[in-house]
């Protein structure tokens, strides 16, 4: 939602009607992009995006909400989605928002989820910080802004869709540290994967969104030998169609046979001649009964 917020921002005052007209054309405008780009499936982003409804109407809400504001000098400019890297290039984003001068610069990172989280302390009081990730991507941005314009900025902000601000508090050593960790955690990635002995963390909460699993090695060796998630690698032992069109199929494997219906009619060909072949199947909707699973729009079908 970020690229119709900025649209929406850039208008500025407008009414119901006119804020209904921008909303409409932005998301059919990403629409056309996703099917360009072969995500057919995400479209319309009105049933595949989640609480679709509520973030329109917090995007209303954001757009006519006083933002509760620092005042930065009356001539900051403005300048929404800026690229800004390290010398090296090795770290590098795009700022929401820079507010700029010749005597002060604020960065402004926007946020559609929650930006804190509740903590215990070692007494035992509840209390409230930014994530840890929002709050460490703006000290790398500061350092960023450092490396391409020379200066630190004076400001880090979290803006959320009320327009509630969040100041990051930070340092120059901070920034610093964070940036050579940044560096030294590439560095050692890329050695391991070019010693071939990296290994990946494999969780149902490190893997299951992760839109590479269908390349991974590590993954689809995983869940041959573990209940998957949400996907199923195996022999294509049998394939069935239904009355109503539809395909179902079993997949074995070392955890057993696995059976997954409602696969679209036009797949029925292509699976009968894979038949004894193995294959991957991701994006599945786990059923009731143990075993099953069910298609759905996203899901895709590779041969292995």
């Amino acid at each position: 939602m970020h690229k119709v917020l900025e649209r929406l921002n850039k208008i500025g005052t407008m009414d119901e009607s006119l804020f209904n007209s921008v909303f409409s054309d932005e998301i059919s405008a990403m629409e056309e992009n996703l099917k360009k780009e072969g995500y057919e499936f995400f479209v319309p982003l009105q049933k595949t995006v989640q609480n679709f409804g509520m973030r329109k109407i917090l995007l209303k809400r954001h757009l006519k909400s006083e933002v509760d504001s620092s005042n930065p000098p009356s001539d900051c400019k403005p300048q929404s989605e800026q690229w800004i890297s390290t010398k090296d290039d090795l770290v590098g984003g795009y700022i929401d928002l820079i507010l700029e001068s010749t005597t002060y610069t604020e960065l402004i990172d926007l946020k559609t989820g929650a930006i804190t989280r509740d903590l215990l302390d070692d007494s035992g009081e509840l209390f409230t910080e930014i994530k840890p990730e929002y709050s460490d991507q703006l000290k790398l941005y500061a350092y960023c802004y450092f490396e391409s314009r020379g200066r630190y900025p004076d400001k880090l902000t979290i803006v959320d869709l009320e327009k509630k601000r969040f100041d990051v508090s930070f340092t120059h050593e901070e920034c610093v540290i964070l940036y050579n960790e940044a560096k030294t955690l590439l560095k050692a990635i890329n050695e391991a994967i070019k010693n071939q002995i990296f290994t990946p963390l494999i969780s149902e909460e490190n893997c299951k969104y992760c839109l590479y699993r269908p390349a991974c090695l590590y993954y689809n060796s995983y869940i041959e030998n573990n209940t998957p998630f949400n996907d199923v690698i195996g022999n294509l032992e049998t394939v069935i169609k239904h009355q109503n069109g539809n395909i179902s199929i079993s997949i074995k494997n070392n955890c057993g046979v696995y059976t997954v219906t409602g696969i679209e009619t036009e797949e029925y060909s292509e699976l009968l001649l894979r038949q004894g072949n193995k294959i991957g199947i991701y994006n599945l909707s786990k059923e009731a009964k143990e075993m099953v699973y069910s298609s759905r729009k996203t899901t895709v079908i590779y041969e292995r």
